[in-house]
């Protein structure tokens, strides 16, 4: 696997631009109005974002809890299920999350609220370059991360991720999990992260997210472009 910039280049990739079928031959979205890259400027720089944000989720419980990182447009739990047909426990949110007899769960958000992070992905469809995971007790690394696509003309799409696949002999932290490999996968109101905290475990959950379709953003910079062009033509016709 090749990289150029941020974005990598696999041999069938490689190939298919060659042949021709590769779309925009020019296009790697700088200046595009419709995209937030944060502190990058296309899709070649889209690592340097640096667009961060941090979940802890601690089951103080005695059994797991699964949980929606991701809601997608759900607001019920129930409504939630993954491809053996269970629903989750509850759906992510600031604060208290759930508190049963056998279940206890909380979450916190850095650098904002858990609640402003769902209310922007469900509006602004984002894509995840990263995750880092750490956790306080090593059989919580087993536990999948699995993005779940579905839309009204697609069956359901599931990609799973198990952080202890990705451990070296050489991490110095065998509680810390870097993993990259989910080029394509988003958060948005069309998907759905589901994951598991095991009973008495505490997860440090990072995403490191890049370009986001940002239609506010856009309005404001189309906006601005179209009243200087406006000046630009009102000068040009002033002129005699």
């Amino acid at each position: 696997m090749k990289k150029v910039g941020s974005i990598p280049v696999s041999d069938a990739l490689m190939q298919e631009a060659l042949a021709g079928k590769a779309e925009g031959g020019n296009y790697f979205g700088a200046g595009d109005n419709m995209l937030d890259f944060g502190k990058g400027k296309s899709f070649i720089d889209e690592e340097d974002s640096a667009k961060t944000f941090q979940i802890i989720l601690t089951n103080t419980g005695t059994e797991a809890a699964s949980i929606s990182l991701c809601p997608a447009s759900e607001n019920v739990a129930a409504n939630i299920k993954s491809s053996d047909g269970v629903a989750v426990d509850c759906i992510m949110k600031e604060g208290s999350i759930l508190n049963t007899e056998t279940k206890k769960l909380s979450a916190k958000g850095t650098p904002r609220s858990i609640d402003e992070f769902v209310k922007y992905i469900r509006n602004h469809p984002t894509r995840i370059l990263s995750f880092r995971i750490k956790v306080d007790k090593l059989d919580q690394l087993d536990e999948a991360l699995v993005m779940r696509s579905e839309t009204p003309w697609q069956t359901a799409v599931e990609e799973r991720r198990v952080p202890v696949d990705y451990q070296t002999e050489k991490d110095n932290y065998p509680n810390i999990v870097k993993i990259n490999d989910v080029r394509g996968w988003m958060l948005s109101c069309d998907t759905t992260l589901l994951y598991k905290v095991q009973p008495g475990s505490s997860v440090t959950l990072t995403f490191y997210c890049g370009a986001s379709l940002d239609t506010t953003k856009a309005l404001v910079n189309k906006a601005s472009e179209a009243e200087t062009n406006a000046a630009v033509l009102y000068a040009r016709q002033g002129v005699k």
